[in-house]
This record gives C-alpha cells, structure tokens and sequence, in this order.
C-alpha cells in the first residue's frame, strides 16, 4: 500500500443468527446490535488509522448480512481478497447450501490471500508449478502484486505433469525466476505431492507464503488438488496464496 494509489475496502462479516424461540426473535436484537456497535466502530478506526498511515484510502463494509455469491461479485471489483487463514465462510455467510472455502475459492474473480496474522515481514516464498498455465499465472499475479518481496528467498516445486511440453516451459519458468527474485532453491520431487509441500511449509518458523492454483481450467492443474489447501491450513502455519485463471 502506499506504492500507488489504492483502497482497502473492509468488510466486517457478523456471525449468522442462531434460531431463536419467536418470543425472543424481536425482544433482544436491538439491545444486541448496540452492545455490538461500538466493537465495530472501534475495528473501522483502527483500520482507517492503519491504511491511512500507509498511504491508501479505506472503506468499510459491515451492518448487514452478506450472502457468498455478494462477496465472490466483490472479487469482480478486487486485486486480491485478504481473509484469515483460518475463517470459517460457513460461519458468517448467507447461502442456500454450506459455503464452504471451496466455494469461494472455484468463484473468486481475483486472487485470495488466506493470511497468517503475523508482525515480520514475508521471510520465504513457495512457488508451485505444474506446467499449467494457470500455476504461472498464479506466480504472476504474486509478483505483480508484491513487487517488494522479490528479494525474499523463493522455493521453486515442480511436479511433473507428464506434459509433452513441461521440460521446455520450466526452462521458460527459470529465465522468468531470474529476472524477477534473486535466491532460488528447486526442489526435487523425492515424495507425494502432500507430503512435499508439508515438508517444506513446516521446515521453518518464518512467515512462509504459499503461491498455488488449484482450480485452474486445465486437467494439468488438477495435480494441485483443492485438499492441499485444506491439509497446509490445517497442518502448517504458512501463509496461501491462491490464483486461477
């Protein structure tokens, strides 16, 4: 923030209402929209006096219900969708059926970044690549997005395809690495894809970022799977970030 013009647009989601009895339906909302009202106040001039110092405008979203197909149309009009990494959307969102992370992730107009909360700075970057157009198209839209962390060491992992066209398109991955990051570690394929990514996510306490897709259009990005998501929130404390063309 603060490199160019831009705006955070904050959008504060309320937990879903739990049925009540009818006699309790109307007698204690208001009271608890107003014990909830100067929480929020709070959150948005802590939020405002953050982006403000940093150099972006602020606008904050909150008060009312949101249903996912409001938030995935929000993505449409979004760089990129920053949220915890551990948010439950079920939680929070309107929907005739379970919203569930895979939901959103399948919708999204733009990249999200499931966020560890955390003081440092980015320390390490994990790159997945599958040959697929759209793995490269989610290690471009990190770089274009964080053009401050290209001197953060990067770990590369590329899993065979078994594409006719792999080997020639990785030797085009690394004269784009090289241009772009300075410290580049490869890492061979010694395990299954999970075991890997667990492996290297878990190998440090830093603040580690994850690039993947895993919903891209093309079967290739399948290897990938939507659980690799699932099992590096679950298991490790780094930090996703997810694109798809």
């Amino acid at each position: 923030m603060g490199q160019t013009p831009s705006q955070v647009t904050g959008l504060f989601l309320k937990k879903k209402n739990q049925p009540k009895p009818l006699s309790q339906r109307f007698s204690d909302r208001r009271d608890i929209e107003s014990e909830e009202m100067p929480l929020f106040n709070d959150l948005i001039r802590w939020a405002e006096e953050i982006t403000r110092n940093a150099g972006s405008a602020f606008k904050a979203i909150h008060g009312k219900e949101i249903s996912l197909p409001q938030v995935v149309n929000q993505t449409t009009y979004a760089d990129m969708i920053i949220a915890h990494a551990q948010t439950d959307f079920n939680d929070y969102l309107l929907t005739s059926m379970n919203a569930s992370l895979k939901d959103m992730l399948v919708d999204a107009h733009c990249p999200i970044l499931l966020a560890r909360p955390s003081n440092q700075p980015i320390q390490k970057i994990v790159f997945t690549y599958d040959g697929s157009y759209s793995s490269m198209h989610a290690i471009k839209m990190f770089n274009y997005l964080f053009p401050l962390a290209t001197q953060v060491p990067v770990s590369l992992v590329s899993i065979d395809s078994y594409r006719n066209d792999q080997k020639e398109n990785e030797k085009l991955l690394d004269e784009w690495m090289a241009h772009h990051y300075g410290s580049i570690e490869r890492e061979t394929q010694q395990r299954t894809v999970k075991e890997q990514l667990l492996d290297i996510a878990n190998r440090s306490n830093e603040n580690t970022y994850v690039v993947m897709s895993t919903y891209g259009k093309e079967a290739y990005a399948r290897i990938f799977h939507p659980s690799h998501v699932q099992l590096l929130l679950g298991y490790s404390k780094t930090s996703l970030f997810i694109a798809h063309e």
